[in-house]
């Protein structure tokens, strides 16, 4: 689903991420996705069309801006429209006498017709390389508005939790652009829980390794995406500058390659492992894969088809097990270890199964790619 898709366009055929529009530089994007998100997101592009005076409220708002899209008309939306009628009548209903159901189907007759449906702004959030937050080194922040110190980048309502339909602290949570050159989600509120998926976030982060994956701020749903130029060569480019200026954080472009954005050609899972990319490598004893799992962690994952009575992998893998042992006495990270082994047969019932030895570090150059790119010196200098 692209950002023309999510955001319904409006009833035109607008893009906002395609060259040469509003978004067109937009790493990810964050869609709103249920009622209460998107009847949010219209009060938040509301807000942001207001005239105000105040110069504190004047700066939350142009921080603002430069992380939000808003189409230019409003859109019906009938689901904001249910919820708005159900929290009305709760409140009414809990702060005046019940009433019988003859009472309730009496006044249903004899009320006006049903008002109209709600219109709402509707849009998206995103985040570009090219506006860096206000503190790059912590990453955007994302919650309710704040005014006079500590602004979001990211104002995703105007209510702070102590209204029950959002749910969402001044300071929810951070979005942050991780090493592997993919993007992160962090906690920073402990009152608000916030889920990447159906995984609760902590104050760890949380890389994005899928092109789509759901998140939730405490009651507000969204949808966030890698957008179109995220694919991109000068994405790349853009990404490797950003990473060594704002981060400091020394990587290349053959670093990045091992992570490349997720898309929905590699949406391949070995347990705990996104693979990133396709084989890398091959030799007679298998194939070799890159994959980074929810911290980041990159690592190879070398598969191997064992034919029962054929082929005998203990050996290997003792090998692997008593080498991991030697580096991580020594204290040494710059010598294959094994992390761990993955089988589609654990209980050994099929004939063939495949198996896959997770090792660690994965690295885009070998001593032999190296030397063909003349980067080994001669004699005293290797």
């Amino acid at each position: 689903m692209d950002a023309a898709e999510c955001s319904d366009s409006q009833s035109t055929n607008e893009d906002p991420t395609f060259p040469g529009s509003d978004a067109e530089e937009a790493a990810i994007i964050v869609v709103p996705e249920n009622a209460q998100a998107r009847l949010a997101f219209s009060e938040v592009a509301e807000w942001l069309g207001e005239q105000n005076q105040m110069p504190s409220v004047r700066e939350a708002q142009d921080i603002a801006r430069k992380c939000i899209w808003v189409a230019r008309s409003q859109k019906k939306d009938p689901e904001v429209t249910r919820l708005l009628r159900h929290f009305v009548s709760g409140a009414l209903s809990s702060s005046s006498p019940m009433s019988s159901p003859q009472q309730e189907q009496a006044s249903r007759r004899t009320n006006n017709p049903p008002e109209p449906v709600v219109e709402l702004w509707h849009g998206f959030y995103y985040l570009t390389l090219g506006e860096p937050p206000q503190q790059p080194w912590r990453g955007w922040t994302v919650g309710s508005l704040r005014v006079q110190q500590s602004l979001n980048d990211v104002v995703l309502c105007l209510r702070s939790d102590n209204n029950a339909m959002y749910g969402v602290r001044p300071h929810q949570a951070l979005f942050q652009l991780h090493m592997t050159g993919r993007f992160c989600l962090q906690q920073i509120s402990k009152s608000s829980a916030t889920y990447l998926g159906s995984n609760l976030v902590s104050r760890e982060q949380h890389v994005l390794n899928e092109p789509s994956m759901m998140v939730t701020f405490g009651a507000l749903s969204y949808r966030v995406q890698y957008a179109r130029f995220s694919h991109s060569e000068n994405y790349r480019s853009q990404l490797v500058n950003y990473l060594k200026e704002h981060l400091k954080t020394p990587i290349t472009s053959a670093d990045l390659s091992l992570t490349p954005t997720p898309s929905d050609m590699a949406g391949i899972r070995v347990g705990q492992w996104h693979l990133t990319t396709g084989t890398i490598g091959s030799g007679v004893s298998g194939r070799v894969s890159i994959g980074t799992n929810i911290s980041g962690t990159v690592v190879a994952l070398k598969r191997m088809t064992v034919d029962k009575g054929k082929v005998e992998v203990r050996p290997f893998q003792e090998k692997l097990e008593t080498l991991s042992s030697l580096v991580e006495s020594h204290n040494e990270n710059r010598i294959l270890r094994l992390v761990e082994v993955i089988t589609d047969d654990a209980r050994g019932v099929n004939r063939t199964a495949d198996l896959w030895f997770v090792l660690t570090p994965a690295v885009a150059d070998t001593l032999y790619s190296i030397s063909v790119k003349g980067l080994l010196g001669d004699g005293k200098d290797r």
